[in-house]
Formats: structure tokens, sequence, C-alpha cells
């Protein structure tokens, strides 16, 4: 992330803008942070992103596979009219 002076950024803005689809903005005053300045996302952009950082945490499992209590196929029966 770029971090600039007010001043300076106020001077060479277009420089600055042509950079940010690359790299986000922090403007200080006075050697604090008062503003971020982000390029903006499309949607598509915005999910294709939440999409890969749920690929990279999410665990896939059978749910089945650690059901101790499952019960065999002898030990229940279903019919129209009985259900046990």
């Amino acid at each position: 992330m770029i971090q600039v002076n007010v001043t300076q950024f106020r001077q060479n803005l277009f420089e600055y803008l042509d950079r940010l689809p690359d790299e986000p903005i922090e403007l200080l005053n006075k050697g604090k942070i008062i503003a971020r300045v982000l390029p903006i996302e499309d949607l598509q952009t915005q999910a294709l992103i939440a999409l890969k950082r749920i690929r990279e945490t999410a665990k896939l499992s059978n749910p089945l596979d650690d059901f101790s209590g499952a019960l065999s196929p002898d030990d229940w029966s279903a019919d129209e009219d009985h259900i046990a």
C-alpha cells in the first residue's frame, strides 16, 4: 500500500490514480493516516474473491462417515402403512 502526504497526493493526483488499480493508497496528514483510497471492484470480481477465500478454507467431508449411530438396513423397515 502506498503512503503519501495529502499535499503530494493533490499535486500528483492523476499519477496516483493511474497506480490505484494495482495498489491502494493511504493518505497521511502530519504523519497520521487519515484516509484510504481503494479501487472499486465490480460485483463479479468481489464474488470471485469470496469464492477463492471459501475454496482455500473449506473442508469437504461426508457427514455420514463419522456417524456412529447409523442403523443397518436390518434395524429398520418402512412401507406405506408402517414406519418403524
